[in-house]
């Protein structure tokens, strides 16, 4: 196997600062925080080990994009202000959010166009949970008035196809009417398990308030 070729830092300073995946995620806490963080903090906010955040501190501090504040136990860190590339950073990692939040808009603008008979839409699976792959498609359960939902979920596929295009995500669409929903949560299915324990509403209640709700509403369960 070839060997990788060393690489000017001064001419390429973003292979020493977002060259690791400990120093995109830590770079990003801070750029997003913009303020200081101990280690602990960063820790809980990036889901690294310790050590990893040790590492990737340290490698950050010397490629002078983060400096610190400090001594000992007490020490915190920040995205340097000074450094020649922060502004760009930080407007990096704006965007990315900015992107993700548009894909869910345009998947919840999508379903609110689909027309008349739409109960809740969901995102769920490994996006939902943050394990997600480039790959990986956007998981979405669009539920629906079970006379109505052929329909919608005909038109809410349709209306997918241009954010997804512009915005670069493969969705996966599940449409469940609401007489689903009560049978699902009735037998206590595992998927729906899951959908349940990682759901992010985009669209009305979340799994199980309008699984009570439908009970509710049916006289299962008392009100």
């Amino acid at each position: 196997m070839a060997r990788a070729s060393s690489q000017s830092a001064q001419r390429y300073p973003l292979s020493s600062i977002l060259g690791t995946d400990a120093g995109v995620r830590l770079a990003r806490e801070l750029a997003r925080h913009g303020g200081q963080l101990s280690a602990p903090d960063l820790v809980r906010r990036t889901g690294l080990a310790k050590a990893s955040v040790a590492r990737g501190l340290e490698a950050l501090v010397g490629a002078g994009a983060v400096d610190t504040a400090g001594t000992g136990r007490s020490v915190l860190y920040r995205l340097r202000p000074e450094h020649p590339l922060a502004p760009a950073l930080s407007a990096l990692f704006e965007a990315e959010e900015r992107r993700f939040q548009n894909i869910l808009e345009g998947a919840r603008s999508a379903a609110e166009a689909a027309g008349p008979g739409l109960v809740a839409l969901w995102l769920f699976g490994s996006v939902a949970r943050g394990e997600d792959r480039a790959d990986s498609d956007l998981d979405l359960a669009l539920v629906g008035e079970p006379a109505a939902l052929p329909r919608l979920a005909d038109a809410f596929r349709d209306a997918l196809v241009a954010p997804a295009g512009r915005m670069g995500f493969s969705p996966s669409v599940v449409a469940l009417g609401t007489d689903d929903v009560a049978r699902l949560a009735g037998q206590c299915d595992p998927w729906w398990m899951g959908v349940t324990r990682d759901a992010v509403p985009l669209v009305g209640q979340r799994p199980d308030d309008l699984a009570m709700a439908l009970a509710r509403a049916a006289g299962t369960v008392a009100a």
